[in-house]
């Protein structure tokens, strides 16, 4: 049922008609379009302005001669977790999950690398911009795909006994970087998913920020997992976390916005073992609820929200986050 209403969904966005209903879209999300590429009137239909392109420079690379920062793959909303143990014991709830379902056949003999490694899951949501980035230096292997369901990513499903990240239809892309060991970055449909794209091939030497591919309509979710030992992410995304508690980032192009490895100092001599809302002047944070529920009626999802002190309340900077560190 998921997969036909989703793939009707992508017939749908596909059709020139629906062009009519990008203007109404951007009002209601109050978008940012000085960014985007194209003028409205270019887009055929919705599907290609959901998956809009946007300037060069709008995604200027945090500390791009650092190849030891990580930076988020998207614009989302994330919970990320030094090890997998806390992330389900925190955020992933499904009974039946684990690294080698999540690989299934695609990459099943590189699971055992991820024990007790770390995981980032970087949600999006339909408002946001669909194209997603490379987290690290380094070079791309073979994207495959598993087929699967289409089911809900919100966190009130993730946090059910459903086990959605390994039921969805998902690609799974490794990246052996250049400071970070063998990186996967796990591209999940969900419902409304018209389909995942991968703009890079394999064998490509890809940087960070660099575009990797993109999601037609509806939510979807890039996970990334690390080897152990190997990064950790910053202590307020953690914090955050570890009280089911999403952040939304927003990109920081100044690299003293961000940290550095543990010995490193930014441009301006701060001290960077500090997380990146105290110790840069550029960065504030913000919460809000994002209506969404829990299972059992717990606790309400909330997001903290990462971005430019003036920027409207009611949603993010449409740009890509640095977020964890060597």
């Amino acid at each position: 049922m998921l997969r036909s209403l989703s793939f009707k969904q992508g017939r749908k966005y596909d059709d020139p008609a629906s062009a009519r209903e990008i203007q109404g879209f951007i009002n209601f999300h109050q978008l940012d379009m000085s960014e985007v590429l194209k003028p409205i009137e270019q887009f055929k239909n919705f599907n290609e302005f959901f998956y809009r392109e946007l300037k060069p420079g709008a995604r200027p690379c945090s500390a791009p001669n650092n190849p030891n920062i990580i930076v988020s793959p998207a614009d989302c909303r994330s919970v990320v977790f030094n090890t997998i143990d806390e992330a389900t014991k925190i955020w992933v709830k499904g009974r039946e999950f684990s690294i080698a379902r999540l690989l299934g056949n695609a990459y099943p003999d590189d699971a055992k690398r991820y024990t007790n490694g770390a995981m980032g899951i970087f949600r999006l949501a339909p408002q946001d911009y669909h194209r997603f980035h490379i987290p690290v230096d380094g070079i791309m292997d073979k994207p495959k795909l598993i087929e699967g369901e289409y089911y809900t990513v919100n966190p009130m499903a993730i946090r059910s006994a459903l086990d959605v990240y390994s039921e969805n239809i998902r690609y799974v892309v490794p990246i052996d970087s250049v400071a970070h060991g063998r990186v996967m970055v796990i591209c999940v449909g969900a419902m409304m998913v018209g389909s995942t794209i991968i703009t890079r091939k394999p064998g490509d030497r890809v940087g960070r920020a660099e575009e990797l591919g993109y999601f037609k309509f509806g939510g979807s979710t890039l996970l990334l997992l690390f080897e152990p030992g190997v990064m950790r992410f910053d202590e307020d995304i953690v914090d955050n976390s570890n009280q089911a508690v999403e952040t939304l980032v927003s990109f920081l192009s100044k690299p003293n916005a961000g940290v550095k490895r543990a010995n490193d100092t930014s441009a301006s001599g701060r001290n960077v073992h500090r997380s990146p809302s105290r110790s840069s002047p550029v960065c504030t944070r913000h919460a809000q609820e994002l209506g969404e529920r829990h299972p059992r009626g717990t606790a309400r999802s909330k997001t903290k929200d990462r971005r430019q002190p003036g920027a409207r309340h009611r949603r993010p900077i449409p740009q890509t986050a640095q977020c964890c560190r060597h």
